[in-house]
């Protein structure tokens, strides 16, 4: 078995000797269960147009060595092709890998690789991007742009300016105003922001939760029932003390969904990767789109 692996050498700011010692690590721990293996650094913006060109090279298989964010971008290039993507999970939250069941021992995710066993799983898209997770419009998106201007202005740390901005964005509480439409009917909305799903999450207290189907072929839109900041707070309240609230929710099941606002462009978060887009926007799913190597109980 010959492999590539793209590893993302900007995550969590590492020295150059930091991220030769990764290399080393890596090229070991598939060493140890016979994988032929090269280990590259693209730039973090060059991700998955590198990724391209390594799926015309013959190699078995893509590893995404990284947080959630490295792994979207290797598995937009992927999405669509015979070749499949393996996961080393090196983020901090590593949804998808959490979903697949792939450990986060190194050694472990290795030799997950290692069997070749092929699961075929959806991918999400909007207007034509790519995402394995979820994509959101609202609050999110705002935090996130405000955490990483004050990483560029002040040099915080990822959490504490994840903290500092949403404090911010939480105090201006900004709603937005949408028309979201499928196949079943339409519906307008006043909210502080939609989450769209890649396959139906579960709510958790204090985290997004897990995905018991990465195969089901259908988006999960959500929306709070309720938008005063009030009701945020009780949420967030009920999340704390591990109390169920699905029921503040609206949960809509759908192949696409189409969002129209009276922007002529939004800023969308895509597996935490932001972007500005037109409006219209056309999310919709892409049934067994992507070929990835994960446990055999990954997918029920």
């Amino acid at each position: 078995m010959k492999i590539q692996v793209i590893l993302n050498s900007q995550a969590g700011k590492p020295s150059s000797h930091d991220v030769e010692s990764k290399k080393e690590e890596i090229a070991k721990a598939f060493q140890a269960v016979y994988v032929d293996t090269q280990v590259a650094c693209p730039e973090v913006s060059a991700l998955t147009a590198f990724t391209k060109k390594v799926v015309t090279s013959h190699f078995d298989a893509v590893v995404a060595a990284g947080g959630d964010g490295t792994i979207s971008a290797v598995a937009a290039a992927l999405v669509g092709t015979s070749t499949p993507l393996g996961i080393l999970p090196l983020g901090t939250l590593n949804h998808l890998a959490r979903d697949l069941k792939i450990s986060f021992n190194l050694q472990e995710a290795a030799r997950t690789i290692a069997e070749g066993r092929i699961h075929e799983i959806d991918v999400g898209e909007v207007n034509g991007h790519i995402f394995v997770n979820n994509s959101s419009i609202g609050l999110y998106p705002k935090m996130v742009r405000e955490r990483n201007q004050e990483i560029i202005r002040l040099g915080r740390g990822k959490w504490p300016a994840m903290l500092d901005a949403s404090l911010r964005v939480f105090l201006r509480f900004p709603l937005i105003t949408i028309r979201l439409q499928t196949s079943d009917g339409s519906l307008t909305r006043t909210i502080p922001f939609l989450f769209v799903g890649n396959n139906k999450y579960e709510m958790k207290p204090l985290r997004i939760g897990d995905r018991q189907s990465l195969d089901g072929g259908e988006l999960c839109a959500y929306l709070l029932k309720h938008t005063g900041r009030l009701a945020f707070l009780r949420i967030l309240l009920m999340a704390i003390l591990g109390l169920k609230h699905d029921r503040d929710f609206t949960f809509i099941l759908s192949r696409e969904v189409q969002v129209q606002t009276r922007r002529r462009q939004i800023t969308v978060s895509a597996d935490g990767q932001l972007m500005t887009l037109d409006t219209p926007l056309h999310y919709r799913i892409r049934p067994k789109a992507l070929r990835v190597l994960a446990p055999e109980i990954a997918v029920p």
